[in-house]
């Protein structure tokens, strides 16, 4: 099982941008019972929702050839942590992009607040390393749980197209379910 620490793209600007939303729930154990008593998502949560919205940002500007990894958290800064029944909005730039890996700056609001703030690097793995992340069905499964298509615009404003990188294993891509 894969945790999600986002629910959906909501704006997908390749290259340059990405937001993500996550809708925080008392049915979440992370959130009921962190810490008795209370009902937020804890920081080290909200970091990883900045990771994966950022990923995916870093991860889309190579064309998904590359494994994509969280390398360092440079700075973070939260102020305050979303309570059940909030949602959070994460925007992440991308700051840098090479051969080696990106650097991201993101941003979290929570009705209209900012409550967070992150500058993350991220690493391209390898081929050396012998890590397997997930298939690319999987992934492409992931993009379209996250309605991540809907909304992914390239630079020139015209819709993403679905990326080779991920339809290279056409066993992996027929497993994938269409949303609906």
């Amino acid at each position: 099982m894969r945790w999600f620490w986002i629910d959906r793209f909501v704006e997908f600007t390749g290259g340059q941008r990405a937001v993500a939303v996550k809708n925080i729930t008392l049915s979440e154990p992370h959130v009921s019972d962190y810490w008795p008593g209370s009902d937020y998502l804890p920081t080290s949560l909200m970091i990883e929702g900045f990771a994966q919205t950022g990923g995916i940002l870093v991860a889309e500007s190579g064309g998904f050839r590359h494994r994509v990894v969280l390398a360092k958290v440079s700075e973070a800064r939260i102020s305050a942590n979303p309570r059940a029944g909030q949602t959070v909005r994460y925007t992440t730039i991308l700051e840098q992009f090479n051969a080696d890996g990106a650097f991201v700056t993101g941003t979290a609001h929570v009705e209209g607040e900012c409550i967070g703030q992150v500058k993350l690097v991220f690493a391209h793995l390898s081929d050396h390393f012998d890590a397997e992340l997930f298939q690319p069905g999987q992934l492409l499964q992931m993009l379209q749980q996250w309605r991540f298509f809907d909304v992914a615009r390239q630079a020139d404003g015209t819709p993403s197209p679905l990326p080779d990188a991920l339809l290279a294993d056409p066993l992996e891509v027929k497993t994938a379910r269409p949303l609906v």
